[in-house]
Order: structure tokens, then sequence, then C-alpha cells
């Protein structure tokens, strides 16, 4: 029953130690053992560094492949040293394999995949690395919701259960979900904030607005982190037992400051199912594999929700967490419930912004009644052993099956050439992977340079840094006509030759 079509174990590997270098932009990874047992796509910029000796590994991120010449006491010793992140890959078929079981039996970050063992050890990403705990330390949940009465109590129980404090912002529901939370408010006045916007009821849904209320709400108000969250959501942290203000807590003290989400979807697979906090089939939400969905920060000066519909936070220097909070999505949780929220509640309310901004296109595959239920045969089970069974996949989204976006461009054929990549969109990804191959990328700019991550391990830096750089080629991998037009100025005004620029367009 659990369909293995969802995963991709040969990328499993390669996907953890993106993952983990990625956050922190290294690109040096020590290798024992035979890369051939693993799928290796890991990302073009990361430099491997293939050791005989175990004690040789210089950089702080190891991948180990064990086989059996590799000593197990080498390894238990190289294990106490303590000064490394260690990807470790064991193959089931060793004689071996039970001692490294035996020896990791307590480490949570692990996964089987097809007849292997993956571990990964690290002291700090298993809730294990000492800090003081404060109780001044404040967190803010702010939730806007619409017509969710069917939700809407348990959630902010689960919220106050966490440790969190939340503020809540009602679209004007005409259900019985404000007073509903309005009795919540005045049972936890302290700790549960309430009010309605707009200033009067519309018969839009303008999600653009909500979103600039909640940039508004987190920088006006003083809180240490927020996490715009959802009526429909039961998020969790990586670690078992630890609440979402503690695991913030922990996290702000290694010095991050946003994290992550993996979205896995309940759906409906009969007509009598009420699935909230109980649903038993459920699958990986799929995107673009270069999207990732960041909803938790820390108090920033600057704060950019609504330019990505909600989905990713932007705030200034973003220092990513490499495990990500687990988000149970229920959107839709009975027939009743799902047929007036699509047909009734959002797809009328949805016309203006959707003409205005093109958002809202998720509910388009349901036409009727019988298209709200899934089939059960198509979906993972979830039960009291998914946490454990699937660790690595939940909390790193790592082997994960990906559906390759859509949308392709053309790139310039260049080989051997110093490039100057411009753009760290969608089209800049896939440009910077089709080109890195056979050129060297030697500077990668971005105007929004200030509230970007690491992109496969890559700084991305300001435009004004071309100015010092010696090139063969600057490729402008941005599709905006109007965006193109200003940066063909501002390189005009840099003295650039307009000879030396290539654009990437719409395949």
């Amino acid at each position: 029953m659990n369909n293995q079509k969802e995963f991709d174990d040969n990328r499993m590997v390669s996907d953890v130690v993106n993952r983990l270098l990625g956050c922190e932009g290294t690109k040096e990874l020590s290798v024992y053992g035979n890369l051939d047992c693993i799928d290796n796509v890991f990302f073009p910029s990361i430099r491997i560094h293939k050791v005989d000796n175990l004690f040789k590994c210089v950089s702080r991120f190891c991948l180990v492949i064990v086989d059996d010449s590799l000593d197990f006491n080498d390894f238990v010793r190289f294990m106490g040293c303590g000064n490394h992140t260690i990807i470790l890959f064991v193959e089931n078929n060793l004689h071996s394999a039970h001692q490294y079981a035996d020896l990791l039996n307590d480490v949570t970050l692990k996964q089987s995949i097809a007849d292997a063992m993956l571990y990964v050890i690290d002291d700090k990403l298993s809730f294990q690395t000492p800090y003081v705990k404060s109780d001044s330390f404040r967190v803010l949940a702010i939730l806007h919701f619409y017509n969710e009465e069917d939700v809407i109590g348990q959630t902010i129980d689960y919220l106050l259960d966490q440790g969190l404090y939340v503020y809540l912002v009602d679209n004007w529901s005409t259900d019985n979900s404000y007073c509903i939370a309005e009795k919540k408010r005045n049972d936890n006045p302290q700790k549960v904030f309430l009010e309605r916007f707009p200033d009067e009821p519309s018969d839009n849904y303008i999600w653009y607005d909500q979103l600039q209320k909640t940039e508004e709400l987190s920088k006006c108000l003083d809180f240490d982190w927020f996490i715009h969250y959802d009526a429909d959501e039961v998020r969790m942290s990586p670690w078992r037992g630890v609440t979402l203000r503690d695991a913030i807590e922990y996290i702000d003290s290694l010095g991050y400051n946003c994290i992550e989400n993996v979205v896995i979807d309940f759906r409906i697979t009969d007509k009598d199912d009420h699935i909230f906090g109980n649903g038993k089939y459920f699958e990986f939400r799929h995107k673009d594999k270069l999207i990732d969905q960041l909803k938790t920060w820390k108090k920033s000066e600057f704060i950019d929700l609504k330019s990505s519909g909600g989905h990713h936070a932007k705030i200034t220097s973003p220092h990513i967490f490499p495990l990500k909070f687990l988000n149970r999505h229920y959107p839709l949780r009975s027939l009743e419930q799902a047929y007036k929220k699509v047909f009734i509640n959002r797809l009328p309310r949805f016309k203006v912004e959707r003409a205005l901004r093109g958002w809202h296109g998720h509910y388009d595959s349901y036409k009727e009644l019988e298209d709200f239920i899934f089939d059960k045969n198509e979906l993972l089970i979830w039960d009291d052993t998914s946490i454990y069974e699937w660790n690595l996949s939940l909390f790193t989204e790592s082997g994960i099956a990906k559906y390759s976006s859509k949308r392709n461009w053309d790139i310039p054929a260049l080989e051997n050439k110093k490039i100057i990549l411009y753009g760290s969109g969608k089209a800049g990804r896939y440009s910077y992977l089709k080109l890195v191959r056979k050129n060297e990328i030697v500077l990668w700019v971005d105007k929004q340079f200030d509230v970007l991550p690491y992109i496969f391990c890559e700084k991305i830096n300001e435009p004004k840094c071309i100015e010092s750089m010696d090139f063969d080629f600057i490729v402008l991998a941005v599709i905006s006509e109007k965006a193109i037009k200003e940066i063909l100025e501002m390189m005009k005004q840099l003295s650039i030759d307009m000879d030396k620029i290539l654009l990437v367009h719409d395949a």
C-alpha cells in the first residue's frame, strides 16, 4: 500500500548531502568509500575529496560509504571526535551492518533506502547541543482565517500547547469561526489576540493584502520569531516531544534565522471521511524542485511574504536551518467541507486577485464532488511509525520524487567560458545547472541578493560586483521584459560591452 513512486531512493544520499552543505554554503565534502554505490547527483559546485583513511577527512561534512574493509572500531573512534557531520551509508548485506545498527540505534536522523541504511550523525541536528532556555523567548503564530469553524478551535489549542502566542486575523467569516476564535481569545487573553481584516466585509478574497498585514504585524509586534500559519495545518518540530517554541529557540541559539517546511497533504479517500488531525492517507506536495516553503523567521526589519504569495518569507541575510518543520496539511477534510470551501468560499472570491496576479489556480482540477476523493492505493499510509520510517524525507525533503518544471528556457550554448550569471529565479537556477558543467561561473548576481540564501551552495552577490570581475559573457536569466530593460540600462551605466550580454529566452 505504501506507494513507492513517491520516493526516489537513488537520490536520497545526494539529496541529504546537498541539503546539509547547501544550507551552510559549504562546497567541501570528504568521501570515504566507493561512490559507485550511490547515485552521485551532488550540486555541481561541491568539491569531493576522496580519502582512504577516516582520520584524513578534513572537511566538516564527511560521507562515509561503509565496506567490509572499514574497521568498525576505527569508525567508532572517528565518530567520537565530534568534529564532523557524518553522512553514513551502510548496505544491509555487509557483515558489520548489525554493529552499525546497534551503535546508532538512538540516532533519530536515519532512513532505510532500498537495501541500505542512511544515517546523519551530528549532535547539533539531534537536539543534543546544550543551550540556555529563556522564559522571555516568545514566538508568535499569525493566522488568517475565513470560514474554518470545523478546525479553528483545535488549531488554536494546538498552537498554545506548542508554547506559542497566537494572533488571529479573521477575514470576515460568515460561519461560527469568529465566535470560536473570540472565545479562545477571552479564555487566553495574554496569549491569543484577535482582529478582523480588512475594515469591512468584502466579496473578494485579497490574499496579497492579508500577507501585507502579516508583514506589518511582524515588524511592529515585540516577539523573537514569527510563524505564518494556516488554520488547516499541524506543524511538527524535527524532534520527538520538542514543542515548536522550544525547537525554534534551540535553532535560534545555533545562529539560524529561518526554517523551511516539508508539506504533506492528507487526502479524503472515503465519502464519510472527516480527516483533520487523524488522516490516514497522504502524499508529499510535489512542487518544482527548485522551490522551497519558508514560513518561520526571526524578527527582521525587512520581511516580504506577499511577493511569493505567502510561500516564502524573505528576510535580510537568511541562514536556513538544515532540518525542516513538518507541515501536516488538511486543506480538504470532508466532502461537505471541501465542497463549501472550493465552490462557495474560495473560487467565487478569488476572481479579482486571480485576474490581477494569476494566483489561486490550485483548485482548478476540482469540478465535482467525486474529484475530492483520492485512491488510497496511490497514497502513503500515515501511522505511529511514519516519523521513524521516513525521518529524513519528512524533515529534509530528501529522496522524494519530484515533478520537473513544465517550463523550459533556451540557454546560450557556451563552453569553456567565464560567465557572470544574472538572475536567481527559476530561469536563473535552470541556467546555472546547464552552464556550470562546461563553463566557469565566476559570479552569480541578483538585485535581491540580500534576501537570498545560498543556492546550490553558491552565494548570490549584488550586481555592482560585476565591475570588478574578469568575464567572457554575462548571461541574463531574467524573463520579465521590464526587468531586462532596467538591467540593460544599468549595464550601460557600468560601461559593460553590450555584445557580451546574452539573454535566456522562454523555449
